[in-house]
């Protein structure tokens, strides 16, 4: 009876230990466009739904080890959290990603990403993505064996 306490007790601690996992992390920049300093960025703001429409190039910085092989495409998250990382206070107000596709492969040279920002203060959020150092959150993102949750960082 000892040993089987034991083994219960291992097994919830187990349990307990993967839930709080940390993320699996990717950093990336913003591509460059020309040489004169633009970014392969561009926003499209609706005042009227206010909703920020964002579309990305992207260029990897560093990916996580156990990614090197991998192919994700965070379009199956369950949910996205957004935050600012240098100004939190920016993210007041536009807390929803109403819609996101991005889809990692392996060493692919660069990378697409959209996403739909909604709330008031998203158009300012949009806009300045990578001054802010913007961090997404994909929570629950399928993958062939486990889901798993991905951090993303968007910076200059």
């Amino acid at each position: 009876m000892r040993y089987l306490v034991i083994l219960a007790m291992s097994v919830a601690a187990l349990w307990s230990i993967e839930s709080f996992a940390a993320d699996l992390d990717m950093e990336f920049v913003i591509k460059p466009f020309d040489s004169s300093g633009s970014l392969e960025k561009s926003v499209v703001w609706n005042p009227s739904t206010q909703e920020a429409t964002v579309r990305l190039g992207l260029i990897p910085k560093s990916i996580d080890p156990i990614l090197s092989d991998a192919v994700v495409n965070v379009s199956t998250a369950k949910s996205v959290e957004i935050f600012p990382v240098d100004f939190p206070e920016m993210s007041e107000g536009c807390d929803t990603v109403s819609q996101y596709q991005f889809e990692y492969r392996a060493g692919l040279p660069d990378y697409l990403m959209y996403l739909t920002l909604k709330g008031p203060n998203c158009q300012r959020l949009a806009e300045n993505i990578e001054l802010y150092n913007t961090r997404l959150r994909f929570l629950g993102v399928s993958t062939p064996t486990n889901p798993i949750d991905l951090a993303v960082k968007i910076s200059r």
